[in-house]
């Protein structure tokens, strides 16, 4: 074995029996939160330019609109959106069945730095599987299902992925694979809507306010 080879064995797909990438945001596409989360964010930067502009109001050299909307962006988007579209709970990873194993590797954002983060399950510790396909979904891709105890998870699948040899696979260490009814309750809890639009609605006044006493 050349040297590599040897230095990118774990990076060649022969070494996996499948691996893919999850679909992008479908956690947020199942909860179909995708517009309040959006609203979210644009009310996170209208506060944080709101009172930006309250702050100059105040100051002796203050900066200018141009100026509270870049900082706000930075000072509100930019928290609100990692939060909402970044966090472990709704960021998609790669996926590889090698070994035995299932692992599912996720990189996410927090306030105070960015973590990678590896889960793994041996095939033989659940069974059955359980296989959401995008025709029963009418969605864009697939859904595994993970329950072992009181532990549940949703593995996206795209629909490049060879749906025959995914269930050989997980079938190959005794498990067996069924097909799912519909995503369990936890997977489909959405941001609120009508919270969301009092947000967008409230943030959006107070930076009329604000941007009407910057130019009196």
């Amino acid at each position: 074995m050349g040297i590599w080879a040897l230095l990118t064995k774990d990076l060649m797909p022969s070494r996996a029996d499948l691996r893919w990438r999850e679909p992008w945001l479908y956690r947020i596409r199942l909860r179909g939160d995708l517009v309040a989360r959006l609203m979210l964010v644009a009310s996170g930067w209208m506060m944080a330019t709101a009172a930006l502009l309250g702050i100059f109001s105040v100051s002796e050299n203050p900066g200018g609109i141009d100026i509270a909307f870049g900082l706000g962006a930075a000072a509100g988007l930019g928290p609100v959106a990692l939060f909402l579209f970044f966090t472990k709970h709704v960021v998609s990873g790669e996926v590889k069945i090698i070994d035995g194993v299932i692992q599912r590797k996720t990189q996410y954002t927090g306030f105070s730095g960015h973590w990678t983060k590896t889960a793994c399950w041996d095939l033989n510790v659940v069974d059955p599987y359980q296989l959401l396909t995008a025709d029963a979904t009418g969605r864009s891709f697939h859904l595994l299902l993970l329950e072992h105890g009181d532990d549940s998870e949703v593995i996206g699948v795209p629909t490049t992925v060879d749906l025959p040899k995914l269930v050989a696979v997980l079938g190959s260490q005794g498990s067996g694979v069924t097909h799912a009814e519909a995503v369990p309750e936890v997977f489909l809890k959405r941001v609120s809507l009508a919270g969301a639009l009092v947000a967008l609605v409230v943030s959006g006044g107070l930076l009329a306010m604000a941007v009407v006493g910057a130019v009196a």
